[in-house]
Parts: C-alpha cells; structure tokens; sequence
C-alpha cells in the first residue's frame, strides 16, 4: 500500500521547488564569471576557511551551508582535513558540480543535502500565492494578505536547527535566504499588472521578514 502526502506537504514540496528553479538561473554559470570577477575576494574567503578550519581541533565533520558549486569555498583542502564534509544547498547540480571537482578518492568523503534550509520561506510563499488566487482581480485584498502572511509567518525551526559538526560554515548565504521572495513580484506583475514594490507597507513587511530570516539563520549556528 503506497502512502500518499498529505496535501500540505504536497504544497510545501512544490513550492520548494519552484524556490530552486527560480533561485537557480544558470547560477551555475553565473558563479563562474562571478569567480572570475571576484578572483580576490574569492580567494580571500577560501583563505579565511581554511584558517579557521586548521584551528579546529577535532575534525571528524565539517558542514558547509550554502556551498552551491564551492567557488569559494576550499572543499579540496577540507576534504583532505576532515573526515566527513556535508555540503547544504537549494541547488543540488551546483553541490554535483563542487563534488565531482575533486579526486575520485576524496569524493567519498562529501556527503550532499540539496534542502531548504528556513522551512519559513515555502509556507509564506505558499500562502501567498493561495491568497492571490482567491483574490482574483482584487489587487488591494491580494496584497494586503501578502503583507499579513509575511508579518505573521514564524521563522526559525527549519533544516540547521539540530546541525551538529566540528566545523560549521556558512558560506554568505545572508543576503541569499530572503531571495525567492521576489517570485511575489512576479505573481503579482503577471496577475494585476502591478509593482508590489511601490507599495510601503509590503516593503516595509518583505524588509522585517529578511531581518528575522537572518537572524534566525545566525542563531542556528
């Protein structure tokens, strides 16, 4: 007997994954040119890594969230340093991508979990695209659920809550948590022909639910 998810969960899975492909936008290409742009920065960040990561004392497992492809990332140093390195991202061809950079020997010490990491991020979006579907071609009644689901949506809780290893990096992933956000301005532009963001209480409410997202991320570290 096959059990099937309920509805919600249904929901919840498809918007993930609508958040990946939106988030994707040949990230992986862009990541390249971006290394390229960004070659210092880049390797400054692999150099801070990989200081901080010969300071830790046990290394048994290091976790990286938001490695996408690892540009910046030192995964071939790491992976010679620790035991185990698990690699979390949204993007599960960019942490193929990073993995299959390295020696075939070393390959088996990464291990790969292509998630969502603030769990917050689905059920707004969720509930907002429900909401704009009952709307119909109410735009004001649209947005002001818009903005209601955004201030009432508890975040916190998500995949890094019981995250335990020796080494935990994440990898400039602040600016990227609140991104799929702006799937709402597309919804929005397609359906009334509008801008959310000349709006100043949906601004307002889309600027305190990034806040919250990222301070949340910082003390699930």
């Amino acid at each position: 007997m096959i059990r099937k998810k309920p509805s919600s969960q249904r929901k919840l899975k498809s918007m993930v994954d609508k958040i990946v492909a939106f988030a994707s936008l040949d990230v992986r290409e862009l990541g390249r040119i971006k290394a390229e742009l960004w070659k210092e920065h880049t390797l400054r960040c692999k150099e801070l890594v990989l200081e901080a990561a010969r300071l830790v004392e046990r290394k048994k497992r290091c976790i990286v969230i938001g490695a996408g492809p690892c540009y910046d990332i030192p995964l071939l140093e790491l992976a010679q340093l620790f035991e185990v390195v698990e690699l979390i991202d949204l993007n599960p061809m960019s942490l193929n991508d990073a993995v299959s950079a390295l020696p075939e020997a070393l390959q088996s010490k990464v291990n790969c979990r292509a998630v969502e990491v603030t769990h917050a991020l689905p059920k707004v979006l969720c509930t907002i695209e429900q909401e704009f579907q009952k709307a119909g071609t109410r735009s004001k009644r649209a947005l002001n659920k818009a903005i209601g689901a955004l201030q009432s949506q508890r975040v916190g809780g998500g995949e890094l809550e019981n995250l335990s290893g020796d080494f935990i990096v994440s990898d400039m992933i602040l600016s990227q948590l609140p991104t799929s956000l702006w799937m709402v301005e597309e919804w929005y532009q397609e359906q009334f022909h509008q801008s959310v963001m000349e709006n100043e209480q949906w601004v307002m409410a889309m600027s305190d639910f990034r806040a919250r997202l990222q301070s949340a991320h910082v003390a699930e570290l």
